[in-house]
Formats: structure tokens, sequence, C-alpha cells
């Protein structure tokens, strides 16, 4: 139950992102499922409400509440009294959170459009980034909402340096995408022009 306190009585201002609250919700759910396979249950689960056994409740665009993620903390809470598992782990998990948002803007935040999240949402699927049970996913959110979760969910176990080679990595590939696509268009432009008759 410390956990609880620690989250209640020293990181309040944790709850007042939703960012936040969505990298917390993806932690939660990784505990869980490692509590599972820990207890030998099957793991066959779908991804949708069913994995989580409680009810949850979300915002007017459909984004996980405090609410859920209070309740959900409580009942592992409670699971966990006769379980050797530690979820505190003397709190480094949530101060691993806490840094991590202190230290990391939102990546995505100057890319805007449905072209560059289905191409870094491919990119990510690619490299394995995607978390079978992302809260977003859960919800059946747009990709753009879980490819911003899944990344921080990521992001949380790296370093700083491998965040940022990543981050280098990707405005590269994207800036080589962005000038072939312009190249493609400007040929098509140009086919077309060199097409068009000359009237006299």
């Amino acid at each position: 139950m410390e956990i609880f306190i620690f989250f209640i009585g020293h990181k309040i201002s944790l709850i007042e992102n939703k960012r936040t609250l969505n990298i917390l919700m993806n932690v939660l759910i990784q505990e869980y499922i490692n509590l599972l396979k820990n207890r030998n249950v099957i793991n066959d689960l779908l991804v949708n409400d069913s994995l989580i056994p409680i009810n949850l409740n979300c915002d007017k665009d459909n984004n996980i509440s405090l609410v859920s993620v209070v309740f959900f903390l409580d009942f592992l809470c409670v699971i966990l009294d006769n379980s050797n598992v530690d979820l505190n782990g003397d709190d480094l998990f949530l101060n691993n959170i806490i840094n991590y948002m202190n230290e990391n803007r939102d990546p995505f935040e100057n890319y805007d459009g449905e072209i560059f999240i289905n191409w870094i949402y491919d990119r990510m699927e690619r490299n394995n980034m995607l978390f079978n049970y992302d809260i977003n996913r859960i919800l059946s959110n747009k990709k753009e909402k879980k490819v911003k979760s899944n990344f921080d969910f990521w992001a949380l176990s790296k370093s700083k340096a491998e965040i940022k080679l990543y981050l280098i990595e990707m405005r590269k590939a994207w800036s080589q995408k962005n000038f072939v696509m312009e190249s493609k268009i400007r040929k098509s432009l140009i086919h077309i022009f060199q097409k068009k008759p000359v009237i006299n």
C-alpha cells in the first residue's frame, strides 16, 4: 500500500498530465501481466477491456482517467499482499516516470498529419516498439495516441543516449522520406507540363 501513499502523498503533480497517466497505466498493466506469468496463469488475453479487471473510465476524448488508474493501482496493491512480486521497487518506477517526464517533452509535437503518424507507427512496429497491451490500444484510440504512449513506454526503460539516437535517426529517415516524396511530386508535375499541348 505504500506505493499508493507515495503516488498520492508525494507526487500529486503526476496525476495532472494525461501523458503521464498513459505511461503509468502501461507500467501497471505490464506489472499485472508479469504477475499472471509468475503465478503460472495462462496469459492468453485478448487486447480489449477484458484484460483489465476493473471498469475503465475515460474522459470525453477517450483518455484514461485518474479514477481508473487509481482503482487499478488499488487492485494491484490488494492482490500483491500475498505475492512475492514487488510492484513498489522502492518507488523506483514512479521516480523513473517522473524523471522521464521532466527530461523528455513530447517528441512528436512538431510533427503533424496522418502520413507521418502512419509512417512512424509502421517504423515502431518494425522495431518491436509497440506494447501489445498499450492502454490506447485497449481503448481503441487513434494511431496518434498509440504512437505517443508506446514511445513513452519504450523510452522509459532506455538511456538518454538511446532515446536521443532513436530520435535523430527518426528525423533523418523522415527527412529522407519527405525528400523522396517531394521529388516524385516534382517529376509528376514536370511530366504533366511537358505533355500539355502548347497553345499558339
